[in-house]
């Protein structure tokens, strides 16, 4: 997501964060945050008691060369945000996939929300191979597991995790889908 050209955005000092409603002080809306250049800003209490930010924390005011950006460390697969060099929007020489999914059907999660553990049930998989990924709300990989069958139950436990909203992505051949599930 490039967020840019409208006014209101401080680029100095700022914050951002992305919801999946328009419930903006609820803990179970907010799906990814980020502030700059100070602390404290109007949604960072929504963002700590979701689990995604930490209390005076923020990244440093981006340069006119700078951006701001999520990135994901190869070693250990964490999700973070840094300041990097050159923009995001630069240009790109390098070679991009052009694989696209269509959206897997059959998927369920339930119960949800969960206290423990909940079941991944994908129906009418083709006997093709199934892979499982659970992301926690900073987006870091918590487990990953791969299933095979035409009718596929899953485990994810969930127990020694901490309440939140987590992110479940499953991918068969060229078809995925993406669901949440909340743990109270």
């Amino acid at each position: 997501v490039v967020v840019s050209g409208f006014s209101g955005l401080d680029v100095v000092d700022g914050e951002l964060a992305l919801y999946n409603t328009n419930s903006f002080g609820s803990a179970t809306a907010i799906v990814s945050y980020l502030e700059w250049g100070s602390t404290g800003h109007g949604r960072s209490s929504v963002a700590i008691s979701a689990g995604l930010w930490t209390a005076d924390r923020f990244l440093p005011a981006p340069t006119a060369t700078q951006s701001l950006q999520r990135a994901l460390e190869e070693v250990n697969g964490e999700s973070f945000f840094a300041l990097t060099e050159p923009t995001f929007c630069a240009v790109n020489a390098g070679v991009s996939s052009t694989q696209s999914f269509a959206e897997l059907e059959g998927v369920s999660i339930f119960p949800n929300p969960t206290s423990n553990f909940s079941v991944v049930s994908i129906e009418g998989n083709d006997n093709q191979d199934v892979e499982i990924r659970l992301f926690n709300s900073t987006g870091q990989l918590i487990s990953a597991r791969s299933e095979f069958g035409t009718n596929v139950s899953s485990q994810l436990d969930l127990a020694t995790m901490p309440s939140g909203t987590y992110t479940v992505q499953v991918i068969s051949g060229n078809a995925a889908t993406t669901r949440r599930v909340v743990k109270r």
